[in-house]
């Protein structure tokens, strides 16, 4: 017998080699599609991550730059530091914070630029109040090259500024001018004679005794609680009693370390040089800010005493407003303004 493959037999093979070539086809077409899925995939969740991460340090390197291009400045305003060191203190900290490049401008206190920092005249400018910087930063991509894009790119604005001290929610004032029968703390153009002022001792803040500039008897060393600019009035409190409040404040504060730093712990006070009063309204005129260290139980008489710690120029917390200090004495904080 002979076997005889049909014509119809011959061409059903044919088919199905086809068929397979055309799935295996489809297949590596599907798998490519999957594999470009999958990468831009793996360039939002590897690369996004990344760059998410890179963008939070670059407003970290730019925050802390213009918080240091401030108090660089400041030191130039009203200490005598070179122009030059502005700019390098901006960078120096950005670096450090994993900047590729910073960019320093010198701002007003409301913001407006000036000039660069690398520019003396703009740093010496009388109104330069605060620097904005800029931090960017480089970094080759993992997955996203392969879609073309090699790099990510991530920068971060901010802006510091020197701000006057207006307030810090003290409850004391300290009647500090020894010719109005006030304590020895002020010098006769009302800066702090820190030499009287810590041979005095520990001293009444709060009793029926306190010196009162001037003010009248019904003074007994309390501030109303309230924003004001040294020099300046403010209102005082004819109150003697117990405060919750005032003894919180007293209890929770941070004793300042021998020799300082004096600019965040135990508390800043107002000092008077004049004091009016008829009982009810009672003003004193403060003059100048000093480091107080302040004990007592505030439910006996005196109920708080003080003992003089520092002078203070650049502090830490408070109340500000965007005024530029008046000089080297006013008692200033470095803030970010954006």
């Amino acid at each position: 017998m002979t076997l005889r493959l049909s014509h119809h037999a011959t061409g059903g093979a044919d088919a199905g080699d086809a068929g397979r070539r055309s799935e295996r086809g489809a297949i590596l077409i599907f798998m490519a599609l999957s594999m470009t899925a999958i990468l831009m995939v793996a360039s939002i969740v590897i690369d996004g991550s990344q760059a998410y991460s890179q963008r939070r340090s670059m407003q970290n390197a730019a925050d802390l730059s213009a918080l240091a291009g401030a108090r660089a400045l400041d030191a130039v305003k009203y200490a005598g530091a070179n122009w030059s060191t502005v700019d390098a203190a901006t960078r120096d900290l950005g670096e450090d914070n994993k900047a590729e490049s910073v960019d320093c401008t010198v701002i007003t206190n409301v913001g407006t630029a000036i000039g660069g920092c690398q520019q003396w005249w703009a740093v010496i400018s009388p109104i330069a109040a605060g620097v904005r910087v800029k931090a960017t930063d480089v970094r080759t991509t993992t997955f996203a090259k392969l879609t073309g894009q090699e790099t990510v790119t991530a920068s971060a604005t901010s802006s510091a500024t020197i701000q006057t001290l207006i307030g810090t929610g003290t409850p004391f004032v300290i009647c500090g001018n020894a010719q109005v029968g006030g304590y020895p703390i002020l010098n006769r153009d009302n800066t702090i004679n820190a030499t009287t002022a810590t041979a005095m001792g520990t001293v009444e803040l709060q009793s029926a005794q306190v010196p009162t500039c001037g003010a009248g008897s019904a003074f007994k060393g309390k501030i109303a609680d309230q924003d004001f600019t040294v020099p300046g009035w403010l209102h005082a409190d004819n109150g003697n009693g117990y405060e919750q409040d005032i003894n919180a404040q007293v209890v929770g504060g941070t004793p300042c370390p021998t020799g300082g730093p004096f600019d965040d712990c135990d508390m800043l006070v107002p000092i008077a040089d004049q004091g009016l009063g008829n009982g009810n309204d009672i003003q004193m005129h403060a003059v100048a800010w000093a480091v107080f260290h302040i004990t007592g139980s505030g439910r006996t008489n005196p109920k708080y005493y003080g003992t003089f710690r520092s002078g203070a120029a650049y502090v830490s917390g408070g109340r500000t407003n965007v005024a530029l200090p008046a000089n080297n004495a006013t008692p200033r904080v470095i803030r970010i303004i954006q």
